[in-house]
């Protein structure tokens, strides 16, 4: 297909500014994640109860997200509420499928309010190959990303190895199961602090 050809010539580009900005892979325990952002493809109906579960799960230990998802609705017949309702108190950044360009990605204009954000940790939440949410993840600005491995040309800072099936239930879960075990095992590795007065 020619647009699969434009998406290989156009990512090494990509890549490279991606890179520039972000000299490591780095870490950020989730319990110390202040800012934390989620981007998703919500044209499959199993995705959005699964990001709604994911962003409670999220909102349960007291962390805010910014929400950046890819609708199948179009804008005329959208009722932004309808979103908002499932993830109160977070910003959601919503784009129609109507809305991309002809090489199927949204433009600067309408990833510029999610992407201008330095999130601690950002959540790739796609278990195939997406182009289109691959260029938005290309032009945030986060400490840590985390995703399914194998997707984003092996970007991701956490990747989470998934069965065959690719489930997206799968991948939310086991991101906060794993990320909320690691905080766990690093508050017992901290030796107790002794404070001497004299």
């Amino acid at each position: 297909m020619f647009i699969d050809f434009i998406h290989r010539l156009i990512t090494p580009g990509l890549l490279r500014a991606y890179r520039q900005h972000r000299s490591e892979k780095a870490f950020v325990p989730l319990k110390e994640a202040t800012q934390i952002g989620i981007i998703a493809d919500l044209r499959n109906i199993d995705h959005s109860n699964a990001m709604i579960q994911f962003a409670r799960s999220l909102h349960r230990i007291d962390r805010k997200c910014h929400l950046f998802f890819l609708i199948p609705e179009k804008r005329k017949d959208l009722n932004v509420f309808d979103y908002e309702k499932n993830f109160p108190g977070s910003p959601v950044e919503l784009v129609c499928q109507e809305e991309l360009n002809w090489l199927k990605l949204p433009r600067k204009l309408q990833i510029t309010p999610f992407a201008s954000h330095h999130f601690d940790i950002l959540f790739y939440l796609e278990t195939n190959p997406n182009f289109t949410l691959e260029y938005v993840l290309y032009h945030t600005r986060a400490k840590m990303t985390a995703g399914a491995s194998g997707l984003c040309n092996g970007l991701l800072d956490f990747a989470i190895e998934l069965n065959e099936n690719r489930d997206i239930n799968q991948l939310t879960e086991n991101l906060l199961k794993y990320l909320q075990l690691i905080n766990s095992k690093q508050e017992k590795q901290v030796p107790p602090t002794i404070n001497k007065l004299f």
